[in-house]
């Protein structure tokens, strides 16, 4: 498979789970049909049948599952995800699976970030939805349930940035929980760029 030195992938989403079972399905089928080719899930405990649930887009090969009984969280994730599966994605997208990556002007993920080859890096404002007035979860899709967009935007802005990273890999040195950073010594023709998608 790709993973294994075929053609590779476009667009690979990255992230950490614990027990997140219930939106897994949801989130994945959501960016499948957004574009996205392939996804890195770093497992860091979960006891509620998450691996069963993902064991048939592993067979096929939609999904690879890492069981990640490290601790530090996302970053400890993420920058080995750089190291380990920078060479088989044009992008790397850092999501959690209670985030959702929605173009608003183009049709799929693929057409969105076309707009930006020579950046290393690219960020996407990142909006919060709350609980929406609901108490405990509702029955049903998230994206149908959470429809009230927090006012976040207009925080403190020596607050970090509100946004998510999409990177090339390689053309990124390292990766934070929301930022990426542009190689320190970037090669000739490399991107180095940070673009910023409103």
């Amino acid at each position: 498979g790709p993973l294994l030195g075929g053609d590779g992938f476009g667009v690979v989403l990255v992230c950490i789970v614990m027990d997140e079972a219930d939106y897994l399905e949801e989130w994945l089928a959501s960016h499948v049909a957004l574009g996205v080719d392939h996804f890195v899930i770093y497992d860091i405990g979960s006891s509620d049948g998450s691996a069963e649930l993902l064991a048939r887009d592993i067979h096929h090969g939609w999904v690879t599952r890492i069981d990640w009984p490290l601790g530090g969280g996302q970053l400890a994730a993420y920058n080995p995800s750089l190291r380990m599966f920078g060479a088989t994605a044009t992008w790397l997208a850092y999501y959690d699976v209670d985030e959702f990556l929605v173009p608003l002007q183009d049709d799929d993920i693929p057409t969105f970030l076309s707009r930006f080859e020579d950046a290393a890096v690219v960020r996407v404002p990142r909006l919060e939805f709350g609980y929406d007035g609901h108490r405990t979860p509702p029955a049903g899709l998230t994206i149908d349930a959470y429809t009230q967009v927090a006012n976040v935007l207009d925080l403190d802005p020596a607050l970090p940035p509100r946004v998510k990273s999409i990177v090339q890999p390689w053309a990124v040195s390292a990766i934070d929980i929301h930022l990426a950073f542009p190689a320190d010594d970037p090669a000739p023709g490399q991107p180095v760029e940070t673009a910023e998608e409103s």
